[in-house]
């Protein structure tokens, strides 16, 4: 997809047709998950999303993803990350950042970093985009694209064509308890850096933004 400029806030990610009919069974949120999972969420474009089992806790980026021998490998670095709530009335918005120690010297030089956005909607986790966010002003080292609007910096926007997301828990609450992980799995992206991608973070505490 092509890479564009943005000056405003990152957009709400899109309806991807989520409809809670009425007299529907409700689905229950899964363990770990604090919010409900709908059953076409492992169909959606361009991101499927499911829930898995915990697994350990782990926050890094392999980039460049390669398949030898039946297996994928690519290069791998170390990375930290951040939650941030967003209330939207009864709804909230988790922005999850996750900035890796390196990508090479390239992209580092425009402070990348990878956002994961979910936005529950009475009580359904009913959206979820991806982005890997870049910034030539030294001044946006470190800064989430919501800081970055806020302080007039601009900023570039790389979304995934196709990806899928593996969900071990989730928690949209400001709250020093929350606990969000998961790993955003074969994310194509359009940067020669980072191309095919996984992405994993596991963090705990959401702040409210």
């Amino acid at each position: 997809p092509a890479v564009a400029a943005s000056t405003a806030p990152a957009a709400p990610p899109a309806e991807h047709g989520g409809i809670k009919k009425a007299g529907a069974p409700k689905p229950k949120p899964a363990p770990g998950i604090r919010a409900k999972l709908l059953r076409e969420s492992r169909t959606w474009k361009p991101l499927s999303l499911r829930a898995v089992p915990a697994g350990a806790a782990v926050t890094k980026v392999e980039r460049r993803l390669e398949k030898v021998k039946g297996r994928y490998r690519g290069t791998t670095t170390s990375a930290r990350a951040i939650a941030r709530v967003h209330r939207e009335g009864p709804n909230r918005l988790l922005v999850v950042s996750v900035f890796p120690r390196t990508l090479g010297a390239l992209l580092d030089r425009r402070h990348p970093h990878f956002e994961l956005r979910f936005r529950v909607d009475e009580g359904y986790l009913d959206a979820v985009t991806a982005a890997l966010v870049t910034v030539s002003d030294p001044r946006g080292a470190g800064l989430d694209s919501d800081e970055l609007a806020a302080r007039g910096i601009p900023y570039e926007t790389d979304t995934p064509a196709s990806g899928e997301v593996l969900l071990s828990a989730l928690d949209a609450r400001a709250s020093r308890s929350a606990v969000n992980a998961g790993i955003l799995r074969h994310a194509s992206f359009a940067s020669p850096g980072v191309g095919l991608a996984d992405v994993w973070w596991s963090v705990r505490g959401a702040r409210a933004r």
